[in-house]
C-alpha cells in the first residue's frame, strides 16, 4: 500500500534536516502511472546533537577543547577500528559486545591523554601540540584506520549538501556509526565505565597470534624507570593492555 507524503509534510521534513526530498515521495517504492513521483531514500535524521554534545564535553573537561568536526571524527575512528555492528554479527557477535568494543577504543584514546595529562608527559602526543584529545587521536601510529581510511576523515565528508554536522558517509552503516558516537560521547562524559580496565594500546588477534604476545613488553620509559605492557583483557577481537611502571 502506498503512503504518500503531502508538501506540507515535505516542508516539516524540510526542517528536520531530511534532504533529496522533491515532490510527492513514495515510501514503498511504488510509482503510479501519470503521477510525477520520484523515488528517493529518506534518511533518518541524526539521533543525537552534536553541538550540544560538544559543549557538554568540554564543560566536563577543558583540555578536551573539541569542535564537532573533531567529534565527528573521532567517532568515525571506533567505527572503522571496531568494525560494524553487520560485520560483527556475521562472527557471533551481539550489539552489545560491539557496543562494549566501540567503548574499549575510545577508553584507550581516554586512558592515553588522561596518562598524559597527569604525568606531564608526551607518550601519545607531540610535544609542540597544544594537548587536546584530537592531537592523542591524530599522534602517528595512534589508529591505523585514519591513513587506511583517509576519504573518511576529509573534513569535507563532515558535513552535508545544507551544511549540517553527519556522522556518516558513503557507505558507512548508520546504526553502526551512531552507536560509535554514542560510545565516544558516554566514555568521554564518564558514563560509561572503562572495560579496558586502563589500558593505553590493544591490537588485533588477527596480528600475530592470539596470544598475549605484548605481555611483559616494554612499552616505554617514564621517569628513567621502564614502562612494561601487561595483558588487561579480551574485549571482541581485541587484546588490550595496560603498562605497569617501574617493574624490572
Amino acid at each position: 500500500m502506498n503512503r504518500k507524503l503531502s508538501w506540507s509534510a515535505l516542508g516539516l521534513l524540510g526542517l528536520l534536516g531530511l534532504s533529496n526530498v522533491t515532490k510527492c515521495v513514495d515510501v514503498n517504492e511504488n510509482v503510479s502511472s501519470g503521477c510525477l513521483e520520484e523515488i528517493v531514500e529518506i534518511e533518518k535524521p541524526q539521533v543525537t546533537s552534536i553541538e550540544a554534545d560538544v559543549e557538554r564535553l568540554n564543560q566536563i573537561d577543558s583540555g578536551y577543547r573539541l569542535t564537532e568536526e573533531e567529534l565527528v571524527f573521532l567517532s568515525r575512528i571506533l567505527y572503522f577500528e571496531e568494525g560494524t555492528f553487520i560485520q560483527k554479527n556475521k562472527q557471533g557477535l551481539t550489539k552489545d559486545d560491539i557496543q562494549e568494543g566501540y567503548e574499549a577504543i575510545a577508553s584507550v584514546l581516554l586512558n592515553r591523554y588522561e596518562f598524559d595529562t597527569k604525568n606531564n608527559s608526551h607518550k601519545f602526543h607531540r610535544k609542540k601540540s597544544n594537548g587536546s584529545l584530537i592531537t592523542y587521536a591524530k599522534f602517528p601510529y595512534a589508529f591505523s584506520c585514519i591513513k587506511d581510511r583517509k576519504n573518511f576523515f576529509n573534513p569535507e565528508t563532515f558535513k552535508d549538501d545544507q551544511g549540517n554536522m553527519v556522522l556518516k558517509h558513503g557507505l558507512m552503516d548508520s546504526e553502526s556509526i551512531e552507536g560509535a558516537y554514542k560510545a565516544l560521547v558516554n566514555v568521554l562524559s564518564g558514563e560509561a565505565e572503562d572495560p579496558t580496565n586502563g589500558a593505553l594500546f590493544y591490537k588485533t588477534k588477527k596480528i600475530g597470534n592470539e596470544g598475549v604476545v605484548w605481555h611483559g613488553t616494554e612499552a616505554f620509559w617514564l621517569n628513567r624507570k621502564p614502562c612494561k605492557r601487561e595483558w588487561s583483557n579480551d574485549i571482541t577481537n581485541h587484546q588490550y593492555y595496560h603498562v605497569n611502571c617501574g617493574v624490572e
